[in-house]
This record gives structure tokens, C-alpha cells and sequence, in this order.
């Protein structure tokens, strides 16, 4: 379970709160909830393909579009992922066809797994470039946002 809020003036990204039930290790199906547009909203993503030594991470999911977009577009995507040898780098490239641009975008970023408890995030939406500091902890977890070099925002999970 995830809840989030950004310093926006525009209403539907502002809050912003997941539930997320895990059907299998690699299947979770969930609802999001934008309370200020009182929106409510399936997602689901699915592991295809685990990373190994020597193949990728394939994931599929479906959500609400890019944090910015207007209420009722979805997103479909396709992501792939693949952690460098020897690094604590794990770059990862995607396809997401989206909605609201009624087209295809090419997100991208790098998670860097800083220690055991810190991980660094910048990515790029397929339009806006994001970045996320993340302190985990076995059951939680807090991510301060900096979306589109513009605008902060925070987002805490749960785990149960």
C-alpha cells in the first residue's frame, strides 16, 4: 500500500493511493485511488521473464497514465531490465503506449542501489525526467520525488 503527495497546483496528481494485492510472486493486480478527482483506477503488472546472469527482467502492466496526464487515460507498458555485472546499477528501457498522447513513449532510467537501506532513481516518463531518493527498510519504505525538475513530492509504502 502506497500514498503519495505533490506540491502541484493541478489536482489529479497531487494525492495519490495504491493498494496492491500479489496473485503470485510475479502477478500483482491492484486500484488507485486520486481522491482530489475522485478517480479510481485497476492496475495490474506481471513479471514475464525473471532476471538472470544472463537474461533481462520482463514486466508488462497497465495503470493510469504519466503523473501529469489527465484523468482517465490508461497506460500500457512493457519494461526491461538488467542489473550491471559488478555495478549496484540496474539500467532498464520501456515501451508505453499511452492514452493521453494517443501514441507510444520510450521511458528510461538507472536504479542505483546506494547501501542496503538507499537507493537513487532518475528516469525519464517518455516525456518529463523524474528523480527519486528511496529509504527502505524490510516492510516500508519513504521516496522523496523531484518530478520534472520542478515540483517535490513524497510517497511512503507498506508492506503486509
Amino acid at each position: 500500500m502506497t500514498g503519495r503527495f505533490v506540491d502541484t497546483a493541478i489536482e489529479r496528481p497531487r494525492w495519490r493511493f495504491n493498494l496492491l494485492y500479489r496473485v503470485t510472486p510475479r502477478l500483482g493486480v491492484g486500484i488507485e485511488y486520486n481522491p482530489v478527482v475522485d478517480e479510481v483506477v485497476p492496475n495490474f503488472n506481471w513479471v514475464a521473464m525473471t532476471e538472470t546472469e544472463s537474461r533481462p527482467l520482463l514486466t508488462f502492466g497497465v495503470s493510469s497514465d504519466r503523473i501529469f496526464t489527465d484523468e482517465g487515460n490508461y497506460a500500457y507498458m512493457m519494461t526491461i531490465a538488467k542489473g550491471i555485472p559488478g555495478t549496484s546499477l540496474a539500467p532498464y528501457v520501456g515501451l508505453s503506449y499511452s492514452e493521453a498522447e494517443k501514441g507510444f513513449l520510450f521511458p528510461a532510467g538507472v536504479n542505483w542501489t546506494i547501501d542496503d537501506h538507499w537507493t537513487l532513481m532518475p528516469m525519464f516518463d517518455g516525456r518529463n525526467g523524474h528523480l527519486m531518493l528511496t529509504y527502505s527498510q524490510a516492510n516500508w519504505n519513504v521516496t522523496g520525488l523531484y518530478l520534472k525538475g520542478q515540483r517535490w513530492g513524497i510517497s511512503f509504502g507498506i508492506g503486509f
